[in-house]
């Protein structure tokens, strides 16, 4: 993790620099983070909640396991521990950037756990959302408002607290609105993205994650692939493809580390299954970006 002192997960990203002074929460304008880092960013988790309002311009990056190219009107919410990179902005973007620890200012006005469990906060669930142009004045003002506040001498954390509070609650609404064809579906996909990345360390079959989800092996698949196009497994091996390639990055670990902590036992197993999955080694993948 980002802030961690294990030189094993030591950050490399420059995000730490900026989103990781000595407060709960850090806000600028979309030109001044452009200036500010290198792109392509390296991958990183965050401990905290990163929030980019896009209201011109566009956006490159990856988020989790999906590649995005985003243009106004857009919302990014990076969830907590969900790997990203930011891979090109243009020029004319604008926006504004927010980011909360995870131990953030929300505790001040109410139960930070309440808060933090909304389920659009979870490290598996969309990050993408398309604002309304009705509603986009509503995002822009209160993000306006934050990052007035925010660089303030005298910051005044209840006023920034209201208008976090009330930026969560606005998602909460779209989350709740969105038109899913199959809602069920959905919670069960979601439900079962959170437990692989809960059991990422474990060798699970899609049959052991359906035990747990109550459903049968034949429902769980249905269901994923009615949401995401993919088969369970399919999906499974996307997280664990995207988590090994952040730890073969960021990391100092071993091959056999980055294997178990995915879930192998086997290295040279785990060695074959990325290779499948990527075309490279993870000894060439990890060899690749050393050299770039």
């Amino acid at each position: 993790m980002v802030s961690s002192l294990d030189s094993k997960y030591s950050t490399k990203s420059v995000f730490k620099k900026y989103l990781y002074a000595n407060k709960d929460f850090s806000c600028l304008p979309l030109s001044d983070f452009i200036k500010k880092e290198e792109l392509p960013t390296n991958p990183v988790k965050l401990e905290g909640v990163l929030f980019i309002l896009l209201e011109e311009g566009e956006i490159q990056m990856q988020i989790g396991y999906d590649d995005f190219t985003l243009k106004k009107k857009h919302l990014i919410l990076i969830q907590p521990e969900k790997p990203f990179r930011l891979d090109a902005i243009k020029e004319n973007s604008k926006g504004i950037v927010l980011f909360i620890k995870s131990n953030g200012i929300i505790g001040r006005m109410g139960d930070h756990s309440l808060i933090f469990s909304l389920n659009f906060l979870e490290t598996w669930s969309d990050s993408i959302f398309q604002i309304q142009e009705k509603v986009m004045p509503f995002f822009s003002n209160i993000f306006e408002r934050i990052l007035f506040e925010t660089n303030e001498e005298n910051t005044n954390n209840t006023i920034v607290n209201a208008y976090v509070i009330t930026l969560l609650l606005e998602l909460q609404a779209i989350t709740n609105s969105l038109n899913v064809k199959n809602r069920a579906a959905l919670e069960i996909t979601q439900k079962f993205k959170k437990r692989v990345y809960a059991n990422m360390e474990k060798q699970m079959t899609i049959t052991d994650f359906a035990k747990q989800l109550s459903v049968s092996a034949n429902h769980l698949n249905k269901c994923v692939k009615s949401i995401s196009a993919l088969s369970a497994l399919q999906l499974l091996n996307k997280i664990k493809i995207t988590e090994a390639k952040y730890l073969l990055f960021i990391s100092e670990l071993t091959i056999s580390e980055v294997s178990e902590k995915i879930g192998f036992e086997d290295p040279s197993y785990f060695s074959r299954f990325f290779k499948k999955q990527t075309s490279f080694t993870p000894k060439q993948f990890r060899k690749m970006f050393e050299m770039s």
